[in-house]
């Protein structure tokens, strides 16, 4: 019986390497992927990432493990001709490891250093208008698990943003994040507008991907001249960082 039962092993690893049943394995002489750009932006964490050099691979794995104690699990498997992908997956107020492997000919690289990101860590500041007394602000934070807005009206020198009772949690929520407003000013910019064509090659066809998707070019081309809001936004560190109307501010998620 013993014997039959080693036969039956040895048939069945045959059989799994000739249809590719094996799971694939990392071999170490087979070079690492580079850790990952990480940026969380509200509930989606978007990764990018680069190949590494003299390794022809089919995919890019992308490993999430959710932390304290959770198991690091395959969440994606892109393709090679994408370098990048986002987990809109991920749960807000959540903890992640993200780390990344090459497939190459069924074989895994080894895996890149672990990138460790927060969702919902960070909060954001926009510039909605005003005039030079007073400008519009909104705040966007992220408190047990939900995104939370609140819009606030600040002459030079307030601190930005206030304690506000919000029905939706049914409790007080501080929107104070720390900076105060600086300076107001009015100024005149020309907008900017994005067009995009496909790119041709010397016959007048298309280029394109090694996917075979038609290439495009963006151009940025000048637009109408309006009349903007700038504002001076006053750091805790002592810093100071300008923002024009309809730009925002990505700042510290503190959990007060």
């Amino acid at each position: 019986m013993r014997a039959v039962k080693t036969v039956f092993a040895c048939l069945l690893a045959l059989a799994s390497a000739v249809l590719g049943w094996a799971t694939p394995r990392a071999q170490e002489n087979l070079p690492a992927m580079p850790a990952p750009l990480v940026q969380p932006a509200g509930g989606v964490v978007s990764l990018a990432w680069s190949l590494p050099r003299g390794t022809r691979l089919e995919a890019v794995l992308v490993l999430r493990a959710l932390k304290p104690d959770g198991a690091l699990e395959e969440a994606a498997r892109v393709p090679v001709t994408s370098l990048s992908w986002q987990d809109t997956q991920a749960a807000l107020g959540a903890t992640y490891l993200y780390r990344l492997q090459g497939l190459a000919g069924g074989v895994l690289t080894q895996p890149s250093p672990a990138v460790e990101v927060t969702v919902g860590g960070s909060a954001r500041l926009l510039l909605r208008g005003g005039s030079t007394g007073r400008a519009v602000l909104e705040v966007t934070l992220f408190r047990g698990g939900r995104r939370l807005s609140a819009t606030f009206v600040h002459g030079p020198g307030d601190a930005i943003g206030d304690l506000l009772h919000v029905p939706e949690v049914g409790a007080i929520v501080d929107f104070r994040l720390g900076p105060r407003l600086g300076t107001l000013a009015l100024a005149r910019r020309t907008g900017q507008e994005t067009a995009r064509e496909t790119l041709l090659d010397a016959a007048g066809q298309p280029l394109t991907d090694p996917a075979g998707r038609p290439i495009q070019g963006a151009f940025r081309l000048p637009g109408a001249e309006r009349e903007l809001l700038l504002a001076t936004v006053l750091m805790p560190d002592g810093t100071a960082r300008e923002l024009a109307e309809g730009e925002s501010l990505d700042l510290p998620n503190n959990p007060r």
